[in-house]
């Protein structure tokens, strides 16, 4: 079941229509089977959400909030290595008729998910994506949604404090989340263009603008209105600039080497990754490969000369 309130943007019930909704519940359910009693909550965030793509033309984001890491893996190499790189992300891949629905789906405890999106922590892979359009999909009970509403708002917060620190003097609601996204874009290595930050913030404009406001008014930013304009303006704080454009160089520093020990994190967990990285190369560029059974089973040691040959036949740049 596909459950939507105030979080959402109201661009969300149109993205969540016919085979998109069919998929968001498919995958709700699935990950719901393989956690259990364990998992709380389920949300849909990300590119395919975001860019209403069909169901076949992108992965899903999906992100499994579960009330503990031994009972949801057992053993201990799972929990450890989430409790320590949070999150663990996952392959999933399911039949909706005669489509295929493909998802990523991370794994957070709901405490690590308080802390990683509160305004103390200063890595952005959390805060960064959940300040944007997340739709919650499943919660076990009216508390758990609370809490998951909750921390989606702090999120928020978060974000718009770390974004305000990038500007001077009045500022509107797109300026502030685009400048925020570009930041928070470079504390990773990813593929985004420059324009993509102005592209997100324009096709969410509504969602952005209400999420200034309130954020505006949690933190006690002055709000003008002139005109159909809204404008804000942090109060003033001694070396608060300085210290918040320190904040962003830090968190690239930090986050671009997470984010490489995530991906060799995710060659032992991203079952299905090197198929489905074949799977959108041939589907964008026609450019068609077969790999051994080693190579999917270590790609970071053996991958290396599949990259190189489908370079050079023109599968990517």
């Amino acid at each position: 079941m596909v459950t939507g309130t105030s979080r959402e943007p109201a661009s969300s019930s149109r993205r969540l229509q016919g085979p998109r909704a069919e998929a968001a519940a498919l995958l709700t359910t699935r990950v719901r089977e393989r956690f259990g009693d364990v998992a709380c909550a389920v949300l849909l965030y990300g590119s395919v959400f975001r860019d209403g793509l069909d169901v076949e033309d992108g992965l899903f984001d999906v992100l499994v909030v579960v009330d503990g890491y031994r009972a949801a893996y057992g053993g201990w190499t799972g929990p450890l290595s989430n409790r320590l790189l949070p999150p663990n992300v996952f392959y999933l891949e399911c039949s909706l008729g005669e489509q295929t629905v493909r998802a990523k789906y991370a794994v957070v405890s709901r405490r690590q998910l308080d802390r990683y999106t509160s305004r103390t922590c200063l890595q952005s892979y959390f805060w960064g994506r959940l300040a944007q359009p997340v739709i919650v999909t499943w919660t076990r009970d009216q508390q758990v949604e609370q809490d998951i509403r909750s921390a989606l708002d702090q999120a928020t917060l978060t974000f718009a404090k770390a974004a305000a620190s990038l500007m001077t003097g009045e500022f509107d609601a797109a300026t502030l989340w685009e400048r925020g996204l570009s930041a928070s874009y470079r504390t990773e290595f990813r593929p985004e263009s420059s324009s993509r930050a102005r592209a997100l913030t324009e096709r969410d404009l509504e969602h952005y603008e209400a999420a200034s406001r309130a954020a505006a008014e949690a933190l006690g930013w002055s709000i003008r209105e002139p005109d159909d304009d809204v404008l804000f303006t942090p109060p003033p704080r001694t070396l608060g600039h300085l210290r918040g454009r320190a904040a962003w160089w830090l968190r690239r520093v930090q986050g671009r080497t997470l984010h490489v020990l995530r991906l060799i994190k995710a060659t032992r967990t991203f079952r299905g990754g090197v198929d489905y990285l074949l799977w959108k190369i041939e589907r964008h560029s026609g450019v068609k490969m077969e790999v051994s059974d080693r190579v999917r089973r270590y790609p970071l040691i053996f991958g290396w000369g599949m990259l190189w040959r489908l370079r050079r036949k023109g599968g990517f740049r």
